[in-house]
């Protein structure tokens, strides 16, 4: 996940003093590396205290190790600009080829970033345990729920059998799961632990990550 959606989550999170330091991130995104705690305190109506809480409740042990990975976020935001809106990619007017030129820019810009942003050991780490699953079940909601069945398709094409668990059957699917099964599980923002069935399977398997 883009460390600036953690801070628009962490906003969503709390509605004290730390929500107003967000705010003040977003709104100066480009020069918030100007700033000192004191002055963005100031500016805020908080204290230093409160900004380097609000850094922690992003998972940082201060602001200067949550202002390192957002500068370099920036840093990558800018190499990667795209003058293209995503959520738009193309107007009522425009004519068919722009309209083609613009989706397949986009795609292959997705393509792109995907690459830059794979941890190759985590990505060889999921095959291995894909490949070792006695039982591959996969989990989502929709409308990942396409993508799981479609995975699920590829999986089968090269030998290996997967079935995604039902919808309203994800509990009782991961409550069913060895130490030796396999789950894969299709989320957005993947940054919520205690949502079904990744409680459950870490409650059945305690030793499992």
């Amino acid at each position: 996940m883009f460390l600036f959606q953690k801070i628009e989550e962490t906003m969503m999170q709390y509605s004290d003093a730390r929500h107003a330091v967000g705010e003040f991130i977003i709104r100066e995104q480009d020069n918030i590396y100007k700033y000192t705690i004191g002055e963005i305190a100031e500016r805020t109506y908080t204290s230093k205290a409160t900004v380097v809480r609000f850094a922690k409740a992003m998972g940082y042990d201060g602001w200067k190790e949550f202002m390192k990975d957002y500068i370099a976020e920036m840093q990558y935001r800018k190499q990667h600009d795209n003058e293209i809106d995503y959520n738009f990619p193309f107007l009522e007017n425009d004519s068919i080829d722009t309209i083609l030129d613009n989706l397949c820019r986009l795609q292959t810009e997705t393509l792109r970033e995907t690459r830059d942003l794979i941890d190759k050991e985590t990505m060889r780490e999921a095959a291995d345990r894909i490949i070792s699953g006695k039982n591959i079940v996969i989990f989502s909601r929709s409308p990942n729920s396409y993508y799981a069945g479609v995975f699920t398709r590829k999986l089968c094409s090269i030998g290996y059998f997967a079935r995604v668990a039902k919808s309203g059957e994800a509990g009782l699917a991961a409550t069913a799961m060895g130490r030796e099964d396999c789950a894969v599980i299709i989320s957005y923002s993947g940054n919520n632990p205690t949502k079904d069935p990744v409680d459950k399977i870490k409650k059945r398997n305690p030793a499992s990550d």
